[in-house]
């Protein structure tokens, strides 16, 4: 009977500990959750990614789709070379051999010009972003300025000072820097959902972008250099360079 009795106090002294444990842990589980929202909330307020040039560039090529393809076939084409190089330690073949080294240098040639096309990307995005953006701030100025006209032409026009055609045309400059206003505002959408995509950022990433001016050195370059530097970079001849040096080989074995 004492046994029983005994059993019995274990297992009534178990439950109530579960029921303890779980009245503590409720709020405790609950506790996270709140702070997760509220770190979130907070999160929604305060993400701003705030960038210069340099570092939207760099982002950019961080991120971009077409970079990261470029990159795999320099790969790809580092790995050709590889193979090759060891067969030529069996069955030399010094055209294989070429045509894998050529493979490298386009592959690499093919990613660098990417790479320039990417950041005359950003850079051309992240000026029309600070352009639009200076544009809307003065015309915000404009849209007050016309506001203050119209009740200005109102409180005259009240007091007999002014006709109605003044309150009508007041009205008119009005709703017409209004609907400047939106179209800007809209043209601006637009060139930030453009930067956030050429960039890697989220769609709906607020975005602040560095004023500060970027000033570049010029480079003395003549027009006969500049043409014979954009021959030597275009990579279509070099293509066709190598696909000679490739002929040639041939022709000599």
């Amino acid at each position: 009977m004492q046994g029983l009795r005994y059993l019995w106090g274990v297992v009534l002294g178990a439950v109530l500990t579960l029921f303890i444990s779980g009245m503590t842990a409720g709020p405790a589980a609950a506790q996270p959750a709140a702070t997760a929202v509220a770190g979130s909330g907070q999160l929604d307020g305060e993400k701003v990614v705030r960038l210069d040039l340099k570092q939207a560039v760099e982002m950019a090529l961080a991120n971009n789709v077409e970079l990261a393809l470029a990159r795999q076939e320099v790969e790809a084409a580092r790995v050709g070379l590889s193979q090759a190089q060891a067969m030529s330690l069996v069955s030399p073949s010094p055209t294989t051999l070429l045509q894998a080294e050529a493979g490298v240098a386009l592959a690499e040639r093919s990613l660098a010009l990417a790479q320039q096309r990417v950041a005359f990307a950003v850079e051309g995005a992240y000026y029309d972003v600070l352009r639009l953006q200076n544009l809307l701030a003065v015309m915000d100025d404009a849209l007050e300025a016309a506001r203050r006209q119209l009740a200005v032409a109102e409180s005259r026009f009240r007091t007999g000072v002014a006709t109605q055609i003044d309150v009508l045309r007041a009205q008119t400059s009005l709703m017409q820097t209004e609907a400047e206003r939106a179209q800007l505002a809209d043209n601006l959408a637009l060139v930030l959902a453009r930067f956030r995509q050429t960039v890697g950022l989220d769609p709906d990433a607020a975005v602040e972008l560095d004023e500060t001016a970027v000033t570049y050195e010029p480079v003395p370059m003549t027009l006969e250099e500049a043409i014979a530097e954009g021959l030597r970079n275009r990579l279509e001849l070099a293509q066709v360079r190598l696909a000679v040096e490739v002929a040639e080989k041939e022709l000599e074995l």
